[in-house]
C-alpha cells in the first residue's frame, strides 16, 4: 500500500497481542496500529483467542467446524478492549478517498453497524463474508450485502482468498 500510495494514511486495529506486535514491527512509521477490537460497543469484552491466531474472533466456532478443521479447536478466552469506528474516527478528519477493509471473523455486520456515521463519508468497502461460515452466530454475504445496500453501496464482484469470500462494494 504504501509503495503504490505513499500518501496514505493506514488505521489497523489488532486485539491479539502476538498479532499486534507483528504488525507494529511491519507497518512501523506510515500507519496508526490499535490494539483494539473493532465492534458495536465501546468497553472491554470476551474474545477467542485461537490457537491459530488469524482465526480469533468474538464468536465461537461452531463444533462441525472444528470437526472439520481440528487445528481451529484449540481456543482461550480473554478480554479485549473495543470501540467502534464512529468512536475511534469521531474526531479524525479523514481525506477521501476512503478505502475500508474488514476482515473480523465473522462479526463484519457488528463493525458496520459501530460505523453507520463514517459509512457516509467511505468511498470503497472491501470486506470478509461467508456463505457458510466458521464460527456461531456469524454474519452472512446476504447480511452484508442487505446492509451496505441501504446505505447506497453497490456491490462490485468480489474475490475467494483462502476460506473467506471478499466482496467488493463502492
Amino acid at each position: 500500500l504504501s509503495y503504490m500510495h505513499p500518501e496514505a494514511h493506514l488505521y489497523a486495529f489488532e486485539p491479539v497481542e502476538e498479532n499486534f506486535t507483528v504488525l507494529s514491527s511491519k507497518f512501523s512509521g506510515f500507519s496508526n496500529i490499535n490494539k483494539l477490537a473493532l465492534i458495536n460497543s465501546v468497553g472491554e469484552t470476551k474474545f477467542y483467542k485461537n490457537k491459530i491466531l488469524q482465526a480469533s474472533s468474538f464468536l465461537p466456532i461452531k463444533l462441525q467446524s472444528k470437526k472439520k478443521y481440528g487445528f481451529l479447536s484449540e481456543t482461550s478466552l480473554i478480554k479485549v478492549n473495543t470501540t467502534t469506528l464512529d468512536n475511534y474516527f469521531n474526531k479524525i478528519s479523514l481525506e477521501t478517498p476512503i478505502f475500508l477493509k474488514l476482515d473480523t471473523q465473522g462479526t463484519e455486520d457488528l463493525v458496520l453497524k459501530g460505523g453507520k456515521r463514517i459509512l457516509n463519508d467511505v468511498n470503497f468497502i472491501y470486506i470478509e463474508t461467508s456463505f457458510g461460515g466458521l464460527y456461531k452466530g456469524q454474519c452472512s454475504f446476504d447480511d452484508i450485502y442487505n446492509y451496505l445496500r441501504n446505505f447506497g453501496f453497490e456491490y462490485k464482484g468480489g474475490s475467494l482468498i483462502d476460506y473467506g469470500f471478499f466482496p467488493f462494494f463502492n
